[in-house]
């Protein structure tokens, strides 16, 4: 999922229950910056659907390392294909 920020018990997306996860890698695509992964990011995730919703805390440091406030930990490489 998008996700959002936590101040529920139920997911608005399905209605599924939320669980306490630490979700291995969470993807964001800020404008401007492009594809950035986020690694053990405390989460609430829905159980049915897997939307992930996140404290004020995670999303404002999320925020802040879009923003550049932070160096990467590390890089990856993803294979790129065209298909003419």
């Amino acid at each position: 999922g998008r996700g959002g920020e936590l101040n529920m018990v139920k997911c608005v997306r399905c209605g599924g229950e939320l669980k306490d996860a630490i979700l291995e890698h969470y993807e964001r695509w800020p404008k401007d910056v492009g594809l950035v992964v986020f690694e053990g990011v405390p989460a609430k995730e829905c159980v049915e659907c897997g939307e992930a919703y996140f404290d004020a805390a995670v999303s404002k440091k999320m925020e802040e390392i879009i923003a550049g406030a932070a160096e990467p930990t590390g890089r990856i490489s993803v294979p790129v294909y065209s298909i003419k």
